[in-house]
């Protein structure tokens, strides 16, 4: 799910955090859930790898994002300190220990307010967490899930600018062959879209591009602030190979 401000322009997460310190509930509940929902899958995956059935780790996703609150994480988060990553696994982290101490879970609609999640985003991290090796740790099957969701994230962001250009069919077209990367596609798709060959490579070029750093975008919005490029660069680096051995798995 993208975050998107009034202007229509994406926010960053660590921008609407900040903002929903000044906000009154409920609405800063409401603000807060387009953070939640963007990164429940890797949540979820992580809660899984932990030796969770599915309803035990909705829970405790639940659990993680209701601690978030009722301490007041949001509050004293420095973004120029911590990457969203590494506060949200902490948390859970906190939000699992809480649980094993007690023998108990916050149950969705319990004593907290529980948060709403659309089914797109429960599937979406199901999807996730499938995908995962079994060989994976609680911890590595967290970063893997989190890097796939980035790549999500990534590719909605681009597809949706294309749509508001009304450019559905050239997008689907030029993703097309970048997905199947076949050459022998190109004839046929540039017959079909009454182009050429060579404006349809160099499309599929600056989609490519676009891609990356679009990527890269999403990713450095996840980082402190300010951001530090070396930092970002090492980042970006990790998340894209735990994507390119995902592929190889």
């Amino acid at each position: 799910m993208p975050l998107e401000g009034t202007s229509g322009f994406p926010e960053t997460p660590w921008s609407v955090i900040l903002r929903s310190r000044t906000e009154p509930e409920p609405r800063r509940r409401a603000t807060l859930e387009a953070v939640y929902q963007a990164y429940y899958g890797p949540l979820y995956a992580y809660a899984r790898w932990r030796g969770n059935d599915a309803e035990e780790a909705k829970d405790l996703v639940q659990d993680t994002f209701v601690r978030c609150h009722s301490t007041d994480v949001w509050a004293y988060a420095d973004p120029g300190k911590m990457r969203l990553r590494t506060l949200l696994i902490s948390v859970m982290k906190q939000a699992a220990a809480e649980r094993k101490r007690h023998r108990m879970a916050l149950k969705r609609g319990g004593r907290d307010p529980h948060l709403s999640l659309d089914e797109a985003a429960l599937s979406e991290a199901e999807i996730l967490t499938d995908a995962l090796s079994p060989t994976h740790s609680p911890e590595a099957a967290f970063d893997r899930a989190w890097a796939q969701q980035i790549l999500r994230l990534t590719e909605q962001r681009v597809e949706s600018t294309w749509r508001k250009r009304h450019a559905s069919r050239q997008y689907d077209a030029l993703q097309r062959l970048l997905v199947t990367g076949a050459s022998s596609s190109y004839a046929g798709v540039a017959e079909e879209m009454g182009g050429t060959v060579g404006a349809l490579r160099t499309g599929v070029h600056r989609l490519r591009q676009q891609l990356k750093q679009t990527f890269r975008d999403l990713v450095e919005e996840t980082m402190g602030i300010p951001v530090d490029e070396a930092a970002l660069d090492e980042e970006v680096r990790y998340l894209s190979s735990l994507l390119i051995n995902s592929q190889d798995t």
